[in-house]
């Protein structure tokens, strides 16, 4: 079993999307690092949160009594509690290893603010840029190029 990496969290901020959030931890649970994992429930009333406690005990969930929408995540990077934090939706993921290639290139580069990921949708795993939403012809090769743009 691999060695959990102190230096991530992962923090997901959903809404009455209880389903897709359940097949986003299922991957994040299962990945090398064993991230520190936050949920923000944004008022959700779907029973998000109870099912997150009872099928993720070691997740920590933050019940919110109102939508804060995005600005959720800043409540889950303040009980985080870790030197780097990802971002995850409620229908994402990350790849294995790719969070502590990110954190290893933190140590290394001290100025380095900011890592964004190359974004693969479905079966083929097609990248999809960010800006226009337009899936690439570019695939990708293999799983230890990660889902980092570096």
């Amino acid at each position: 079993m691999s060695v959990p990496d102190s230096r991530i969290g992962v923090v997901i901020v959903t809404r009455d999307r209880c389903s897709d959030l359940m097949g986003a931890l299922e991957h994040l649970s299962g990945l090398p690092e064993q991230p520190r994992i936050v949920v923000v429930d944004n008022a959700s009333s779907d029973g998000t949160a109870d099912a997150v406690e009872d099928r993720y005990p070691g997740f920590e969930v933050i019940p919110l009594d109102e939508n804060l929408g995005a600005a959720g995540r800043n409540v889950g990077v303040a009980v985080t509690r870790t030197p780097y934090v990802a971002f995850s939706d409620d229908d994402s993921w990350w790849a294995p290893g790719s969070l502590s290639l990110a954190a290893d290139l933190f140590d290394k580069h001290p100025r380095l603010g900011l890592l964004i990921a190359r974004i693969l949708v479905g079966p083929g795993e097609v990248e999809v840029l960010p800006v226009f939403g337009y899936p690439t012809k570019r695939q990708r090769c293999s799983s230890s190029s990660g889902v980092l743009s570096a």
